[in-house]
């Protein structure tokens, strides 16, 4: 869309000229890839929870099983973003040309087309994960409460997936905030019936995967200076209260000594 955006803007001709099937099959393909983004870590999650939880079924975590989650993750990804094609007024595609942009999108007028992108993009893969993960964690809580003496080995498994789920929640945040943008414009034009003239291109800039990482590398250091404040609390609290043991056990020596 940027490449679109920067040939349009130079006049180049052959940018500016798409015919109407090319236009909808682009566009689709667009949202296919960001919908296929997101179903991805639907089965990262997936692959946790079958390690971790249903451990037991080792026929699910064969290289044939993960290759056909993916090929299931691709149809999906394709069967979910299909109605844009056909969801429109007389079975026609949501998708048009912006003559100004100069590439193929749902246009943020169309409520009906933009609130089925956020549904089936963003909402319903971040409510799966969501699932998956608190899932997960309660699982493992649960797990950890049985068992008195935890050997070694589940600890170090345990912290692994921990640090592991941290991580990819952390790019959930960054991929869920993907989507704050889109609604506040579509918020914006249903209030105001009035549409930015640079609400495409900062929506384009603001998804574009420079600032992604940048964002994930933001809340990585926010964590990072967090978990570091409250292991310093928790190592001063700790010395505090050796602190006072020692003062009571000289006390009592004293104390005894005297008698």
């Amino acid at each position: 869309m940027i490449l679109s955006n920067i040939g349009g803007d130079m006049n180049v001709y052959i940018l500016k000229r798409i015919n109407c099937w090319a236009c909808h099959i682009r566009g689709y393909l667009h949202f296919v890839f960001i919908n296929s983004i997101y179903l991805s870590y639907v089965l990262q999650g997936g692959f946790r929870l079958l390690r971790i939880v249903f451990h037991e079924y080792k026929c699910l975590r064969t290289i044939y099983s993960f290759s056909f989650f993916i090929v299931v993750q691709w149809i999906a990804s394709f069967l979910f973003i299909l109605p844009i094609l056909i969801g429109d007024k007389n079975y026609t595609s949501f998708v048009i040309y912006l003559p100004q942009e100069f590439y193929c999108q749902v246009p943020i007028t169309s409520i009906r087309g933009i609130t089925f992108l956020i549904l089936s993009v963003y909402f319903v893969p971040l409510c799966c994960i969501g699932v998956i993960y608190l899932w997960i964690i309660i699982h493992v809580q649960h797990r950890n409460r049985r068992i008195i003496l935890i050997p070694i080995s589940v600890q170090r498994k345990n912290k692994r997936d921990n640090i592991i789920i941290k991580r990819i929640c952390m790019v959930m945040i960054v991929l869920s905030s993907l989507g704050i943008i889109p609604c506040l414009f579509v918020i914006a034009f249903i209030m105001t019936d009035h549409l930015h003239w640079a609400s495409y291109r900062i929506i384009c800039e603001y998804m574009t995967e420079p600032h992604q990482h940048s964002l994930i590398q933001q809340i990585d250091g926010w964590i990072s200076k967090i978990q570091q404040t409250v292991n310093d609390a928790r190592t001063q609290f700790l010395n505090v209260i050796y602190d006072h043991i020692i003062g009571i056990k000289n006390s009592l020596e004293n104390f005894t000594q005297k008698l």
